[in-house]
């Protein structure tokens, strides 16, 4: 599938537009329901073939991060096509250890690749880096595959990460 195939087919059944409201309270006149690229084969194959070239070398990383639990339909086929071990991070509540957290097996030091569905402030791939700092892991890069052009990516950069994703939502707008 090449690359405007790709954004038609996520465009076709993902892309949605109305009144909504994000996660983060903000009033949106589009959505792009993760769950429906997610769900289809035909399209999800896709997405993880053009993740993966955006990976950074193989040998620069250890594993895949991902938050639960959309990022979680995108990680596990990742990982296989790349042969590389993923862990999955939960939210963690007050009272609990990091390790509650922690769907997978992470060693102090890792250097790991962040995989996100939809970015739109950064909050969650931010919320999961501070939960891991004490196991003081090099985050390689992190990876979204929709960047709804709010700022995250620019956060995420400010705060010295290398980010990017594989579309944007002007991608989605202008493919026909």
């Amino acid at each position: 599938m090449n690359r405007n195939e790709l954004l038609k087919a996520v465009k076709d059944c993902a892309y949605i537009e109305g009144d909504f409201v994000t996660r983060a309270g903000k009033k949106t006149k589009y959505y792009v329901d993760k769950f429906q690229f997610e769900t289809r084969p035909e399209v999800l194959e896709g997405v993880i073939e053009h993740l993966a070239q955006l990976l950074p070398p193989s040998e620069s990383f250890t594993k895949l991060i991902c938050p639960a639990l959309g990022a979680v339909a995108l990680a596990a086929p990742l990982a296989i096509a790349i042969d590389k071990p993923y862990v999955i991070i939960r939210k963690k509540e007050d009272n609990q250890p990091l390790e509650a957290a922690i769907a997978g097996v992470l060693s102090e030091g890792e250097s790991v690749v962040v995989i996100e569905d939809v970015l739109t402030t950064g909050s969650t791939v931010i919320d999961v880096c501070e939960l891991l700092e004490p196991l003081k892991l090099n985050v390689v890069s992190i990876i979204s595959i929709i960047d709804r052009e709010e700022g995250a990516l620019e956060k995420l950069r400010e705060l010295g990460y290398k980010a990017e994703s594989l579309i944007t939502t002007g991608d989605l707008k202008s493919v026909s």
